[in-house]
């Protein structure tokens, strides 16, 4: 070991030539195998480990995605049970609403209804036309002309008699004229009654 120390001491690295490769001392091919073996050695392991890295980096990317919609789903099913809930809700308001507007079988009893929430007020009714139906997207709209003639308070008391029916009638239009008989007004009104016309029956 110590003749392999002294030699390459001796040795002058600068007339180094690796085209006389063979006349270098036995350490210094020693040396120059062990560089170019770790020179391999380096370089396959860098090209290796390169690759890996492209995959690496491609399966982090991947992971990032999958967490992110797992995320996504987690949320979703944690709503799962009050979207539910509100859909449940919400049908039941949408039946309960259905359930105030008339059927077509209905309609002459809804005019009577009207014109008894007139009586009881104490109203002339001088007019209850039904007008033709007219077809909505969701719904079949029938319109009613009312002239009635009375006091304010009176005809205000029909008003809320009229909103207070168990179904569904809104008022539009009002015309109010003063007739010869003091405080007297003739009122004259558009009612408004809607049928709920279900999915299978929209064109």
């Amino acid at each position: 070991m110590m003749a392999w120390v002294a030699e390459l001491q001796a040795f002058d690295w600068r007339a180094l030539d690796v085209r006389d490769a063979g006349d270098w001392p036995r350490p210094a091919q020693w040396l120059a195998l062990a560089a170019l073996g770790l020179g391999a050695l380096w370089a396959a392991w860098a090209l290796h480990v390169s690759g890996k890295r492209d995959i690496l980096a491609a399966s982090e990317r991947e992971e990032a995605t999958l967490k992110a919609a797992y995320r996504d789903k987690a949320r979703q099913a944690a709503g799962l049970a009050a979207l539910r809930q509100r859909e449940s809700t919400l049908a039941d308001a949408f039946n309960t609403f259905v359930a105030t507007l008339p059927a077509h079988t209905e309609v002459p009893g809804l005019v009577e209804d009207i014109a008894s929430a007139a009586r009881v007020n104490r109203l002339v009714v001088e007019r209850i036309e039904l007008q033709a139906e007219r077809t909505g997207e969701q719904y079949v709209e029938l319109p009613i002309n009312l002239t009635l003639t009375g006091d304010y308070h009176q005809l205000g008391a029909f008003a809320g008699a009229v909103a207070n029916l168990p179904r569904l009638v809104t008022l539009h239009d009002f015309e109010l004229a003063a007739m010869e008989a003091a405080s007297t007004l003739r009122l004259t009104v558009l009612a408004k009654t809607y049928r709920y016309r279900p999915a299978e029956a929209t064109p």
